[in-house]
């Protein structure tokens, strides 16, 4: 079954499942300083545009570990697939390119982005979807014709994911980012 797949043979040594933990643990502290410190703590590490006074050069880091406060959704699908990306990719990738991977999505996502919010109004940008595409971009061309599960029931191949992904990453950025100014960054998605 689940553990019958390519992907999933392959132990990770504890040092890289640690690191999967690591992420995920750092990215759940930093949810929960926000959810203490307010507002101001994510105006100051988000990726903001230049009509809010931005952006900071290190939030162009910064910002893929910040969450969306208004609801726990945004960061439990983030960290649930950055685990299973991550137990997948971690074997194949090594530690240093799995963090060049995480983080170089990240910024990519945010640069994106960036170019995006010169003509379009947004809000700051937070979250690790940038980072999680990347990984989701890795997997598929990595286990392009291996059978997945996703969401555990839905067989289809790694390149169906990834290709079905880019395509709503695509249409979400010319169809509700840039023509109806929606809040979700599907450019920074699509840049990941």
């Amino acid at each position: 079954m689940l553990y019958d797949r390519p992907y999933m043979q392959s132990e990770p040594s504890p040092r890289s499942r640690n690191l999967v933990f690591g992420i995920i643990i750092f990215n759940v502290i930093v949810y929960a300083v926000q959810l203490v410190a307010g507002r101001g703590f994510t105006e100051s590490l988000g990726l903001t545009s230049v009509a809010q006074g931005g952006p900071n050069l290190w939030s162009f880091v910064t910002y893929g570990f910040l969450h969306d406060t208004h609801g726990m959704g945004h960061i439990i699908f983030n960290m649930i697939g950055i685990f299973f990306l991550g137990r997948a990719l971690l074997p194949e990738l090594g530690e240093k390119r799995f963090i060049q991977a995480y983080l170089g999505s990240s910024i990519v996502g945010g640069f994106l982005w960036f170019l995006v919010s010169l003509y379009t109004k947004s809000g700051p940008l937070v979250g690790a979807s940038g980072s999680l595409f990347g990984l989701l971009t890795c997997f598929g061309l990595i286990y392009g014709n291996s059978d997945i599960y996703f969401m555990m029931v839905i067989r289809m191949k790694g390149k169906v994911l990834l290709y079905a992904s880019l395509g709503i990453a695509l249409f979400g950025l010319i169809f509700l980012e840039l023509l109806n100014g929606t809040g979700v960054a599907h450019s920074a998605h699509l840049g990941g």
